[in-house]
């Protein structure tokens, strides 16, 4: 039995890739990866306490939906927060001076926060297959990089939290 090529069924074959080319297709998986987390916010850090009251822990949350429900449960919050701050005070600047050192909050965090939590939760559970395999290809290319392509890695990332 013949194996197709790479053009006709759009897999790796045997013998495609080379020990030399390990580094390039790690940075290749890893900038998908970074590009994936990124879309949602999954670099970015998380909540201290994700237990939203009337939904539970965002973080054990896996359907869609009810995180979008999450979300616009937030928002109508922190609106009706807003309204009856508006509806009780009566000059404007006190009202800015009232949202401004008691804006609202929920379980300790802002609603921007919490939105931002929940849409980094929906593209965790949209993306959660692909990431893994990312996350698998990207360990099994890692076994075969050396010492010295590791510590380059390693340089090039700290040069990015630097900022240099």
């Amino acid at each position: 039995m013949a194996v197709k090529s790479k053009k006709a069924t759009g897999l790796a074959v045997k013998g495609q890739f080379t020990k030399a080319q390990v580094p390039e297709l790690l940075e290749v998986v890893l900038a998908k990866i970074n590009a994936l987390k990124k879309n949602y916010g999954g670099n970015e850090p998380g909540l201290s306490n994700d237990n939203l009251p009337g939904f539970g822990k965002i973080s054990d949350l896996s359907d869609v939906p009810t995180l979008v429900q999450a979300i616009s449960s937030v928002r109508g919050r922190e609106k009706g927060y807003v309204e009856a701050m508006e509806k009780d005070v009566d000059s404007e600047l006190v009202l800015n001076v009232t949202l401004t050192k008691f804006p609202f909050k929920l379980s300790g965090s802002t609603a921007k926060v919490w939105v931002a939590q929940i849409n980094r939760r929906i593209g965790e559970v949209t993306y959660k297959e692909e990431l893994q395999k990312l996350e698998a290809a990207a360990e099994l290319l890692n076994r075969h990089t050396t010492e010295e392509q590791k510590f380059s890695n390693d340089m090039a990332k700290f040069a990015d939290v630097i900022g240099l």
